[in-house]
Parts: structure tokens; sequence; C-alpha cells
């Protein structure tokens, strides 16, 4: 015989992830789910939130067809750097 748990699995804390839109503008202005991103640290903020958690969201990065590839690499780059792994580009077209 075999004795298995009754009842229901106790309740996670952790949400599920989230899909999360990071739109880089023509002007290399970064806007994080349409909330303009002040500045590299702000945007190093953010992606340590998403680091910390257990299940990590999942980033949407969507570059305008006349965003400067610097721009575009300058936030892959700290994404990278910091540690998310679920990145992806996502074509405006």
């Amino acid at each position: 015989n075999i004795n298995l748990p009754n009842g229901t699995p106790p309740p996670t804390n952790e949400k599920p992830p989230e899909i999360i839109d990071v739109r880089i503008d023509a002007a290399g202005k970064v806007f994080w789910n349409n909330q303009q991103v002040s500045d590299r640290k702000a945007l190093e903020t953010l992606f340590q939130g998403v680091v910390a958690k257990k299940d990590q969201d999942q980033i949407k990065l969507k570059p305008d067809q006349m965003a400067e590839y610097k721009n575009v690499a300058m936030v892959m780059a700290t994404a990278q750097r910091l540690g998310v792994t679920k990145i992806g580009i996502v074509s405006s077209n």
C-alpha cells in the first residue's frame, strides 16, 4: 500500500510569471510595460526584480524600427549581465 497525501497542496506565495513588454523608441527611450524608464540604473533595478523570482518573467523586447542598434544592444547586454534568461525580440512589423 502507498499512502498518498490528502487534500489540496499548500498555496504558494509566488505569482505566476508575467510577460513584460520592454519597448525602445526611435529616440532611444526605454519603456517597461508602457512606463518610461528614467535611466540605466532604473532599468537594472527592474531586471533585478525579474531575476529575483524563482520562475522568471518573460521579457519581450520590442525595438522601434528606427531605434539605434546600440540602444537595443545595451538593453540586451544589461539583461544578460544580470541573469535574465527569458528574453526575446519581437518585431514591430
